[in-house]
């Protein structure tokens, strides 16, 4: 097994020394676990660092990551510098571990700082002041796309926000599948197929992207893209269960 590490220049002695155990061994144990799905998510014992061991992938997948693309880590590293350079709020990068065996992908790690105090957007439409949040989201999606960047997983999970005084600040999260100097509308636009969880939230947001851009036509566009992102869900959701159904 080989192993790769990327660190930012300033990483700290605690931080380095967590990235070579990652690589040489892959021990968690001492990281408390805040969430576990497809991948994993741990907080350091300080508080101040979170790592995100992604899964490893099946035999196709690690030959292409292996040799033909980055990895999702190094690519969420490169992609938190990236936005950083942008002023974009990101959890700052600290670090991405990468294990490969004969070439092929396999344990993948990407640490960065906590992002303590933040909250996903989920369920944000049911605050008294949504109108307020729906603007300033708005204003931050707009700046995203006015430099060009497109988030392709923007969704309630991925943006986090938290009150600061009476303003509303954003920061993304699971930032591996990014492009840079986009300038195709359309693709921009894309982001709206599931930023917010309802119809009514996703209408109050591009409705206030649509004024910032001068074009209150825009709303309308926004709303098709939300629909069709949704039916195109509801299908994929439709064949899960089916093929879930034909394996009992």
């Amino acid at each position: 097994m080989k192993a790769t590490i990327r660190t930012v220049e300033d990483i700290s002695p605690a931080a380095r020394q967590l990235a070579e155990q990652l690589a040489t061994t892959g021990d968690v144990s001492a990281l408390e676990q805040i969430y576990s799905g497809r991948n994993r998510l741990f907080r350091t014992p300080d508080g101040k660092l979170c790592v995100k061991a992604y899964r490893v992938p099946g035999f196709i997948k690690r030959f292409i990551y292996g040799f033909l693309r980055k990895s999702k880590a190094f690519r969420a590293f490169d992609n938190a510098r990236e936005l950083k350079e942008l002023a974009i709020p990101t959890p700052a990068a600290v670090a991405a571990v990468e294990c490969k065996n004969f070439g092929f992908l396999g344990r993948t790690y990407y640490i960065c700082e906590y992002a303590d105090g933040w909250q996903e957007l989920r369920g944000v439409e049911k605050r008294s002041d949504f109108p307020a949040l729906s603007r300033a989201l708005a204003e931050f999606i707009y700046r995203l796309h006015r430099n060009g960047v497109l988030m392709k997983d923007l969704s309630p999970g991925n943006v986090l926000w938290r009150l600061n005084g009476s303003y509303f600040d954003f920061t993304l999260v699971d930032i591996n599948r990014m492009e840079f100097d986009i300038e195709d509308r359309d693709l921009l636009l894309s982001n709206f197929g599931a930023p917010l969880d309802t119809e009514d939230a996703v209408r109050q947001l591009g409705k206030q992207y649509a004024l910032l851009c001068s074009t209150p036509a825009l709303e309308n566009e926004i709303m098709d893209i939300f629909r069709n992102r949704q039916k195109e869900l509801r299908r994929k959701r439709q064949l899960k269960k089916f093929f879930r159904g034909k394996k009992k």
